[in-house]
């Protein structure tokens, strides 16, 4: 994209995400890639443990071998499934695990061998995706450009932001990478988690149900619709409040107050010019 810019409007900044802020992506790449070789190497070792400390002798140390690789990529993807609460990560596993064996069946290449290759491309479309967000600071407004797959553009006005809320991570703070989510009057940036406690309590035919919950609305947006994982996130929300701050109320009449000092003073340099000339002219005249 190039950017287009208003009349009389300046870019301020033009950032990129810091690679840190995808940390997750690209050691999920790395860790994909490190246990497919060492499944290469010793899955058969030890699937023929497992079998013996279960005593599943019944299951072939081949079919082992592949439960035990499968597990060991799954793992990763089970925990961001957690931590994250998002379906995607555990599709994206269980697509790797099904691809390498289904790649097995049809060309005898082993599934470990498979997964180092769809590895080392997680690793890449990692370093894809994060390159594919780019922000724009100007003087009126925040712009947010995604370009992977699918192409997403947003943008806001200062006028219309009402909070900046920033976020830095254990490592973020080391690094000093954070992300910054503006808050817009329509609620923009901001999402709900919800907290619920339910009871039921049986007494013969006599049934009590009690239910309570809260839904809490926090700071929260995707990578394409925040400023996510920039450098010196503190420096880059000084510089957006002082545009909110030109585009605010008062700063509007600010900037209008000192229009009109400048009016008034070329007005009154041209009376005094005026004035001056007729002062000056000869008696004569």
């Amino acid at each position: 994209m190039t950017l287009k810019l208003r009349e009389g409007e300046e870019l301020i900044l033009k950032l990129k995400p810091h690679s840190i802020a995808f940390i997750e992506l690209y050691f999920t790449g790395v860790y994909i890639a490190v246990v497919s070789i060492l499944a290469r190497i010793y899955s058969d070792e030890i699937a023929m443990k497992v079998v013996k400390l279960l005593g599943l002798n019944m299951i072939p140390i081949e079919y082992m071998s592949t439960l035990v690789w499968a597990f060991a990529i799954m793992l990763p993807f089970i925990v961001m499934f957690i931590a994250k609460s998002s379906i995607k990560w555990l599709v994206a596993g269980l697509t790797i695990v099904i691809a390498s064996i289904t790649i097995r069946f049809g060309t005898g290449i082993n599934e470990s061998t498979s997964s180092l290759f769809m590895g080392v491309i997680w690793f890449a479309l990692s370093n894809m995706y994060k390159n594919a967000h780019t922000y724009y600071i100007t003087t009126d407004r925040i712009i947010s450009e995604y370009k992977f797959i699918r192409e997403k553009i947003r943008e806001i006005s200062y006028q219309y932001i009402t909070d900046l809320v920033v976020e830095k991570g254990v490592i973020g703070r080391i690094l000093n990478v954070g992300t910054i989510i503006p808050i817009s009057t329509a609620g923009l940036g901001l999402g709900g988690e919800i907290a619920a406690i339910s009871g039921k309590m049986d007494a013969k035919q006599l049934s009590l149900g009690v239910i309570a919950g809260t839904n809490i609305v926090i700071p929260r947006g995707r990578s394409p619709n925040v400023l996510f994982g920039v450098k010196d996130p503190m420096k880059v929300k000084e510089i957006i409040s002082r545009e909110m701050a030109k585009h605010s109320e008062s700063g509007i009449l600010t900037k209008i107050s000192e229009n009109l000092e400048k009016i008034l003073e070329k007005t009154e340099k041209k009376e005094d010019l005026a004035t001056g000339s007729i002062g000056d002219k000869p008696k004569g005249e």
